[in-house]
C-alpha cells in the first residue's frame, strides 16, 4: 500500500513525491501492483494526484483503498476510479464495518459498477461473516486482515509501554493462521 502517514487523505507536494518514489521501489522489487488514494479537502477523489500516481503506476495492477468510502457521491467516485484506470476499488460501504452496515452501499457500489471495476469489500470481514458478504452478486474478492489481538503484553508490561512512549495503548494486532484457513474454507463452500 503507498500511504506515506496514517491520518487524512490529502497530501502535500512533498508526499506526493514520496507516494511516486514508493511506486518505484514497488516495481523495482518485481510486485505486480500498488493500493493508494488521494481526497481533496471536500472529501471527492482528488482526480489530479490519483492521475499522477496511475500514470507512474502504469503497467502495474492499481487498487483505489479505502479514501473511497469519504466521497460525497458514489456514483462520481466509481466513474471517477474506472476513467483513471483503477482495476478495483477497496470498500467498507461507506461504513466503519463492511458488514453488516456496508452491505446496502456496497450493493449499490457492484451496480453501479456494472463489471466494468471490481468492488472488493473490506473492513471487519471474518470467517463468521463471509457467507453474508458473498450474497451480494458481483463480489468476486474479498479483503480481511484475518487478525486477532496480540496478548502478548500482559497489563503491567503494557502500562510501562505506555508510560515510556512506546504504546499509544491500541493493542497490536497479529494475522491468524486459523482465521486464514477458515476463511478460506468458507470461501470454497460459497
Amino acid at each position: 500500500m503507498i500511504r506515506p502517514r496514517s491520518g487524512n487523505f490529502i497530501y502535500s507536494n512533498y508526499e506526493i513525491e514520496t507516494m511516486e518514489v514508493d511506486i518505484d521501489a514497488i516495481r523495482a522489487s518485481g510486485l505486480n501492483g500498488v493500493v493508494f488514494g488521494a481526497n481533496l479537502d471536500n472529501l471527492k477523489l482528488d482526480e489530479r494526484v490519483l492521475e499522477r500516481l496511475t500514470k507512474r503506476a502504469q503497467g502495474m495492477g492499481k487498487t483505489l483503498h479505502r479514501c473511497f468510502d469519504l466521497i460525497p457521491d458514489i456514483n462520481e467516485g466509481i466513474e471517477t476510479a474506472i476513467t483513471l484506470g483503477f482495476e478495483r476499488i477497496l470498500t467498507s460501504g461507506f461504513a466503519k464495518r463492511a458488514i453488516p452496515d456496508g452491505i446496502p452501499n456496497l450493493q449499490k457500489a457492484v451496480e453501479i459498477s456494472s463489471g466494468r471495476i471490481s468492488i472488493m469489500p473490506g473492513s471487519g470481514i471474518n470467517s463468521g461473516n463471509i457467507s453474508e458478504l458473498l450474497k451480494i452478486k458481483g463480489i468476486i474478492e474479498v479483503h480481511s486482515s484475518c487478525s486477532k489481538i496480540n496478548k502478548t503484553n500482559d497489563e503491567n508490561n503494557l502500562k510501562r509501554l505506555i508510560d515510556f512512549g512506546f504504546s499509544n495503548g491500541v493493542p497490536s494486532r497479529i494475522t491468524c493462521a486459523n482465521e486464514v484457513r477458515q476463511l478460506k474454507d468458507n470461501l470454497k463452500r460459497n
